[in-house]
């Protein structure tokens, strides 16, 4: 939850869109992520991209934080 911890993995532009998200969007995009990277054996890269493809009853915030989650990795 905490919005420093992305600054290095993550660009101002997803940085920005964390910090202005409300808790309860955040909290639910965070289960899909991690969610996505337990059904992709703990692979971060290809839960960025499942997801805000996500079968669970997310909100349409918790699925745009996740889109732009995805866009705004600079991991790679």
């Amino acid at each position: 939850m905490n919005p420093e911890l992305l600054t290095l993995a993550y660009d101002e532009a997803t940085q920005e869109m964390w910090k202005h998200t409300r808790i309860r969007d955040r909290a639910q995009a965070i289960i899909a992520h991690e969610l996505a990277e337990h059904q992709y054996e703990g692979d971060h890269e290809l839960a960025l991209i499942a997801g805000p493809e996500t079968e669970l009853p997310i909100s349409q915030a918790a699925k745009e934080l996740l889109s732009q989650m995805e866009k705004g990795w600079r991991l790679r």
